[in-house]
């Protein structure tokens, strides 16, 4: 699985880095080829337990591991539940509760006021 971010272009030059996994044991080295441009190229499947469920913003995202609720409003993450032997949550309703600005809080923001007694 691999991801490109942090992609610019400028003078015609695109570039951008690639992550992805690596198996590489502690100070070992491995070579990987990374292959771009061919159009006629067959699309990566990647084997995945991760389901999706919604459309648009209001999406509950999981797997056997851990499920992600979004925003319905607009789609930041509200809450993200461990499904561990010990169930843990992270959930911005129950820390910061009430709705401030009109719109609920995510769990890596908080609101500066609250429409509640909070």
């Amino acid at each position: 699985m691999s991801q490109l971010c942090a992609e610019t272009c400028q003078g015609g030059r695109r570039q951008g880095r690639l992550l992805f996994m690596a198996d590489v044991a502690a100070h070992g080295q491995a070579r990987y080829l990374v292959f771009y441009g061919n159009p006629l190229a067959e699309l990566p499947r990647y084997a995945t337990d991760l389901q999706v469920e919604g459309e648009g913003y209001a999406l509950d995202i999981h797997n056997d591991f851990y499920t992600a609720h979004l925003s319905r409003q607009m789609g930041q993450m509200e809450s993200l539940r461990y499904k561990g032997p010990k169930e843990l949550e992270l959930s911005a309703a129950a820390y910061y509760g009430g709705v401030g600005h009109g719109e609920p809080a995510g769990i890596d923001w908080g609101h500066d006021y609250f429409a509640s007694n909070r």
